[in-house]
């Protein structure tokens, strides 16, 4: 930026006293830029509306190399004076004590007001409590700077879940990139534990025992397979395939049999992609949706139209019923193209043409999925493919298994 302020130029509003070359620039400085009392007010006021961690990474770019110390007195003297001192931020600081980043800002806290920092910094806080604020702005570049400081940091299974409801994508990525390097990684996922149960769970670690347990009721308030359920939910197609590359690595370390394992996985992408209505999942499946995956049966927590807590619970129901009774039309469209029978129904002789019909749907959102229902055959495009593993080849379930039929 380059200002050309006038010698007389008085701010409007009051600021502490920073003097014209508190940022190391003035209008005589050789390198092309000059800034006086109304560039500096102006940064002061756009630091006013970022968080702490965020006026660091600003101040650290416009801050000049020949006086950065005077800069950073000047922001910490405009912030404290505006907001006091924040004790959430005080005690970041503790945690990130040690990261070179944060020296310069330290530092000039530490020269301004010594009675204050000097008894904080004698504590150190755990690098865990920071990730709420990480994850609720997805500052990823935060993240990794916990990790490089505190060499590892483990997670329970729920932060994983947390940064999935937050929508946090670039955490996710962070997270998931230093999960999979095991040994070598910032970050240790820790192990869920699992409640004790007479039975064991239905696919535990995307490993069902044999086909038989595709007759089995996948509990999506589960480990692992909550990540995939909570991932469709934002329908965000970037996080579902963030998740499914992770679950398909899991798969590889948790059980001998590949087959089954993808397998598995293409069940769980394929509940996931039609009671949320994300079309990515059921793509994911390919044209298995007609054939291996065309009934599934599973039960989720999710939230009706009016924000309220919701049981979902379905019982070998045809995809196609699931998705119509939700009202996903892509969704819908999607199991449509996969050549599966619209016209299969579940033991009480519920159709998809029945569950798009349901009183909760409004009149244009039945004409739509109705439409779809009805469409000729060989109207819709055909879904290409048979599935396919992210980042690498997935297979299908050898054989077919009976199944149940309830749908709720």
């Amino acid at each position: 930026f380059f200002l050309q302020v006038p010698k007389d130029f008085r701010p409007q509003y009051p600021l502490p006293q920073c003097p014209r070359k508190a940022l190391g620039m003035d209008e005589a400085s050789r390198d092309g830029v000059a800034i006086g009392d109304l560039a500096l007010e102006l940064l002061l006021r756009i630091a006013s509306f970022l968080t702490w961690h965020q006026v660091r990474a600003f101040w650290s770019v416009i801050t000049h190399d020949a006086s950065p110390e005077k800069a950073w007195q000047a922001l910490v003297a405009a912030r404290v004076g505006s907001f006091g001192h924040e004790e959430a931020f005080l005690a970041d600081l503790t945690t990130l004590k040690d990261a070179k980043p944060y020296q310069p800002l330290l530092q000039a806290y530490t020269e301004l007001f010594p009675s204050v920092i000097k008894p904080v910094l004698a504590h150190r806080y755990s690098p865990n409590r920071m990730l709420e604020h990480v994850f609720a702005t997805d500052d990823a570049t935060l993240l990794r700077l916990l990790f490089e400081t505190h060499r590892c940091i483990h997670l329970e299974p729920n932060t994983l879940t947390n940064v999935i409801d937050r929508r946090a994508r670039q955490c996710l990525e962070v997270i998931l990139i230093e999960a999979a390097k095991g040994e070598r990684g910032h970050c240790r996922l820790e192990a869920p534990r699992q409640p004790q149960v007479e039975a064991p769970p239905s696919f535990p670690l995307l490993a069902p025992g044999s086909p038989s347990a595709a007759r089995k009721v996948v509990d999506f308030d589960r480990y692992p397979q909550r990540l995939l359920w909570r991932a469709a939910l934002t329908r965000d197609s970037k996080i579902c395939k963030l998740v499914l590359n992770h679950l398909a690595e899991g798969s590889k370390a948790a059980v001998d049999n590949d087959r089954e394992a993808a397998y598995t996985l293409q069940l769980w992408a394929a509940c996931c992609g039609a009671a949320c209505g994300q079309r990515s999942l059921l793509a994911f499946c390919g044209s298995l949706l007609a054939d291996e995956v065309a009934r599934v049966s599973f039960k989720a927590t999710a939230h009706d139209r009016h924000g309220l807590v919701e049981e979902l619970e379905f019982e070998d129901a045809p995809l196609a019923v699931v998705a119509a009774l939700r009202g996903h039309v892509q969704a819908l469209e999607t199991i449509a193209r996969s050549g599966t029978d619209m016209m299969l129904c579940d033991r009480r002789g519920l159709t998809a043409l029945d569950a798009a019909r349901h009183p909760e749907h409004s009149a244009e959102l039945r004409a739509r999925l109705e439409s779809i229902i009805l469409a000729p055959a060989g109207s819709l495009p055909p879904l290409s493919g048979r599935g396919s593993r992210p980042g690498s080849r997935i297979g299908s379930r050898p054989g077919s298994a009976a199944r149940r039929s309830r749908s709720s």
